[in-house]
Parts: C-alpha cells; sequence; structure tokens
C-alpha cells in the first residue's frame, strides 16, 4: 500500500468512526429520531428553536386503539412519549402551553425563549378521548385560504399539528383533477374553464352550488394550486394528519348535458340566483366512467386517499322522483371502488345527509360531521353512522369577538355520554372563516385530551398565563368579563355595522345576520379597560 492510499484509508475509517458515534449519539438521545416523530423534531426547530435541542421523543404504543401523550424530565431534557407524530406535537404543544407559558395562535405569538427550561415534577399522561380530531370547513379555502402561498399553509399547518388536528379537509388543486378528467371525455380547455370559478368562490362549486363565476383560472393559477396541494399533502401526511380530498359524488358541468343527451343528467335548479351544475346518477353508465378516471387522475396528483368529501344536495337541488338511497350507494360504490377501505366524510348542515340518503350507505364508511351542535340529538345520531361533535363559530368570515366557551367546555363530554356516545368518532372546527377568536379553538381541540367537562374558569385561567406569559389579577379580571359577556352563551355573533354596505340607514349587515348585542356592554368596556392597565407588564407580548 503506497503512503497516499494508507492516509486516504485512516481517513475514511475516521469518517466512518464519527459517522457511526453520530448515529449511536442520535440513536440513544432520540430513539425516534429516524421514525415518524421526525416530523415533530422540525416542528419544534421552527416554533421554539430555544427549546428544541433540549427535546427527547420517544415512540410509545397506543391506549387501546387511541392516541397518547407522556411529558417527564430525565437528566436535563424534556421527554416527550408519544404513539404517533400527532400525539407528540400535542404534547409538545401542552409543555409549551403549561410549562413554559408560551403560545401560537392565529391572532398573535407568545414565543420568547426560556431560560431555564422548567422541569416536568411529575410526569403525565393524557389520552385522547376520541378518534378524530377533524378541521376545516369548504368555506374557508374560500374565505380565508383563498390566495395563501406556501409560507402562509405551513403556519396553518404547524398550528394543526400542534393542536393534534388528525383530519383535515384538503380541496387545494381540485380544478387540476377536473381539468385532467375533462379534457380524456373530450372537453375543450374553453370549455373546461367555463365550469371552474375563481379561487374566492371555489366552496360553493365544490359543494355544488354554482360553476364558472368569478373566473376564469388561467393555466398558471391551475398549476400552482395543483402545487400548493402537493406540499400541503407531504406537511399533512408528515404529521399524520389524513387529509379529506374532494370525491366525486356526480356534480358535472351543466354542459355535460348537451354533450351526453342521453345520459341521466339531472338539472338541479338555482342557489341563491346562481346556476347549480347538475348531477349525473349513479345509475348511468357515465358515472362509472367518469369515478373511474376521477379518481385515476387524482392518484396521479396527490397519491393514495382513504377519506373524500363532496355532498349531494347541499342547500337546495331537486331531489323529486329520485331513488335518493341508490344514488347514494352509487356514489359510495364508485369510491369504494377506486380505494378499498374508501371513508365517505359528509357535512351534517341542515337537513343533510337526507335520513334516505343515509339508508343507501354501508355506515361503517362514512363519517358525519356535526355542524349543528345540537343536530347530533335531533338526528339521533345520524342512524348509528361516526358522526364528530363539531363548532362552526364564525360565519361568513364575520368579525368579531364572539363563541359560546360555556357549550364546548361541556357539550362534548355529555354528547359522549348520551346514548349516541358510542358512534361520536370526534370533535371539530368547521368555522367558515379563522384568524378570529384563538380561544375558541384552543379550547375545542383540549376537549379531546382532557376527560369529561371541562372547568372553564380553572381553564381560562391557564390560558391567561400561556397566551400572555404571566398572570396577572387584571388579565384574569378581563378575562372573567369576557368569558361573561363576548363568550357567553348568550353571546352571539353581533356584527358590526362597519361591515355594512355604505348608506344613511344601516338597517343590517348581512342579510342573515344581527347587529343585537346579547350581553351587557358595559361590562365589555370595563374588560377592555383592564387590557388597557395591562399594558405596561404585558404589552409587548405579540398575543
Amino acid at each position: 500500500m503506497t503512503f497516499l492510499a494508507g492516509v486516504l484509508l485512516v481517513v475514511l475509517l475516521a469518517g466512518a468512526r464519527v459517522r457511526a458515534a453520530s448515529t449511536n449519539r442520535d440513536t440513544r438521545e432520540n430513539p425516534a429520531g429516524t421514525g415518524e416523530l421526525r416530523a415533530v423534531e422540525r416542528l419544534a426547530q421552527r416554533v421554539a428553536p430555544w427549546l428544541s435541542p433540549h427535546l427527547v421523543l420517544e415512540q410509545i404504543p397506543k391506549d387501546r386503539g387511541n392516541d397518547v401523550f407522556e411529558l417527564a424530565s430525565r437528566n436535563g431534557q424534556i421527554v416527550i412519549r408519544a404513539s404517533n407524530a400527532s400525539s407528540a406535537a400535542v404534547g409538545l404543544n401542552w409543555y409549551l402551553k403549561y410549562y413554559c407559558h408560551r403560545s401560537i395562535s392565529h391572532l398573535g405569538n407568545n414565543m420568547s425563549p426560556v431560560n431555564p427550561l422548567p422541569t416536568v415534577p411529575r410526569a403525565e399522561r393524557h389520552v385522547a378521548q376520541f378518534r378524530y380530531r377533524y378541521y376545516l370547513n369548504y368555506c374557508t379555502f374560500s374565505y380565508t385560504f383563498a390566495f395563501t402561498d406556501w409560507k402562509g399553509w405551513e403556519r396553518e399547518l404547524d398550528w394543526m399539528a400542534l393542536n393534534g388536528v388528525n383530519l383535515a379537509l384538503a380541496t387545494m388543486g381540485s380544478e387540476a383533477v377536473w381539468q385532467h378528467t375533462l379534457r380524456r371525455i373530450g372537453y375543450s380547455e374553453k370549455e373546461i374553464l367555463d365550469f371552474f370559478p375563481g379561487p374566492a368562490y371555489t366552496a360553493w362549486w365544490l359543494m355544488g352550488n354554482f360553476e364558472g363565476w368569478g373566473g376564469p383560472l388561467t393555466q398558471r393559477m391551475i398549476d400552482e394550486r395543483s402545487s400548493l396541494q402537493q406540499k400541503i399533502l407531504w406537511r399533512m401526511r408528515e404529521f399524520g394528519i389524513e387529509p379529506v380530498l374532494q370525491g366525486f359524488y356526480g356534480m358535472v358541468p351543466a354542459s355535460l348535458a348537451n354533450k351526453y343527451p342521453t345520459a341521466k343528467i339531472i338539472d338541479q335548479g338555482e342557489w341563491n340566483s346562481f346556476r347549480r351544475p347538475m348531477i349525473l346518477l349513479s345509475s348511468d353508465p357515465l358515472f362509472a366512467r367518469l369515478a373511474s378516471i376521477y379518481y385515476e387522475e387524482m392518484k396521479k396528483l396527490y397519491g393514495p386517499a382513504r377519506y373524500f368529501g363532496g355532498d349531494l344536495f347541499h342547500e337546495g337541488g331537486k331531489t323529486d322522483g329520485l331513488n335518493v338511497a341508490a344514488l347514494a350507494k352509487g356514489v359510495q360504490d364508485a369510491m369504494l371502488e377506486a380505494q378499498p377501505g374508501a371513508i365517505w366524510v359528509l357535512q351534517g348542515w341542515q337537513e343533510n345527509p337526507k335520513d334516505e340518503l343515509l339508508d343507501g350507505l354501508q355506515k361503517d364508511r362514512i363519517i358525519v360531521l356535526n355542524m349543528e351542535s345540537d343536530a347530533w340529538e335531533k338526528r339521533k345520531g345520524f342512524q348509528g353512522a361516526p358522526w364528530v361533535w363539531g363548532i362552526i363559530n364564525n360565519f361568513g368570515e364575520n368579525v368579531g369577538m364572539f363563541g359560546n366557551l360555556e357549550r364546548i367546555a361541556t357539550e362534548p363530554s355529555r354528547a359522549a355520554a348520551s346514548p349516541y356516545g358510542k358512534d361520536m368518532a370526534g370533535v371539530g372546527s368547521l368555522m367558515e372563516g379563522i384568524n378570529n377568536n384563538p380561544v375558541v379553538y384552543d379550547l375545542l381541540f383540549e376537549t379531546a385530551w382532557r376527560k369529561g367537562k371541562i372547568d372553564l374558569r380553572e381553564w381560562i385561567h391557564g390560558y391567561v398565563q400561556y397566551r400572555y406569559g404571566r398572570s396577572a389579577p387584571g388579565l384574569e379580571r378581563a378575562w372573567e368579563l369576557l368569558v361573561e359577556t363576548a363568550y357567553s352563551p348568550t353571546g352571539g355573533s353581533p356584527q358590526s355595522i362597519y361591515c355594512a354596505r355604505p348608506s344613511l340607514q344601516v338597517k343590517g349587515v348581512s342579510t342573515w345576520g344581527s347587529t343585537n348585542v346579547g350581553y351587557d356592554e358595559g361590562k365589555l368596556e370595563e374588560a377592555a379597560g383592564e387590557f388597557l392597565k395591562a399594558r405596561s407588564e404585558a404589552g409587548m407580548v405579540d398575543a
């Protein structure tokens, strides 16, 4: 062996030892470092870089099938033991909130470094009370996310993970799926673009309310939205969040009736003066063909999925003379043909899903999102189908302070203990617009990890500490008053006249809302005064 070759061999062996030592150290200090918990390591680096070097993540089995996390301190490190990425992220957030008194929200953060890191004096363990923690509404993709870029989505997905969301609507990029599908049955590019709405109106297109409004989209916009969807789905799957993609439920362009005059295509009339897309009956051979193409193109673009959304007859439509049960069965059969084991996620809104629609479905292959909080009781648990207790809270991206905290603190546990509780599969937030009332969403997602009813007064005390980084009598008093007023059962969601169209006689803001204030406005003013008094001690906190 030459001298040069010998030197090279020594260098290579030394490098190998360094890599081996590094690998052994990583494995010893973080056994889950190469597993699914690695995503939570990266999450911690993004949101709390001052904490991440001291974090140890370890994977443990589920607790009788339920997600679980444990918190402890060990040798100066913070140890999170969790069943998967979703529960580990909740554990991270729990430590940040209840030990570091730090928080991230849609409206303001309180994430300044904490040194030294608080220890966990006694190990604690939390088991998820429900399988699903659901998030998002079709409307959110138009009111809030119409023009959100990846930077905004990355922040949103981090927030979702920290709050334990593990099932979320993901409809961005649906235009590309439809474009590829319609091309394969002979549609021209102009005919395809005529079907698509603009980004601010996508929600009502996907819900079957109208088509082609607010466009046209450019090819660049279609491609960018598809590329963004791929990034969103990749991050969701990394965090263990199951995406709910848009399924094919028979909604088709009205122009399809001209191209296939013998097909069973039903005119759906109007929705708020807009012409609705038509419904292709699942009994027609064209349905199976289109569904097959649609799911094939979706899989090419976005990979395999298990959960699919899409609602027949959302806020109207025509069902006269239709066998709704058979129609729904055909939709589900096509879904299961394309993806064995698929689950159809249905919106429990107004009269939907209709009883006769549920009659035609395999109940273990659906989830009903109970959007109106008391509908689960009126509908007697949706005929034994799995269902999610949810709140909408925000309609139309309405601004203001509102949210019934008392209901959120008590209703999920009451529903779980009811005769229909055996089918209750989760809790969920289905607000139409976000970036408002962060207290509502913090409380809602914590109900999934706390047993029984939540003591709202005690919980608010913890909220004040982690939102502002400290507890102070004035801040405590301010939030006591907010719970009595804006966030009380009578608080409602009064609309501000500043959001009305300019007029010399403003009588209302929207056709469905109210400007009535259902609480003592003097108490709200007192709360504002308490916040102003606290500005010297908490005014520098972004939250």
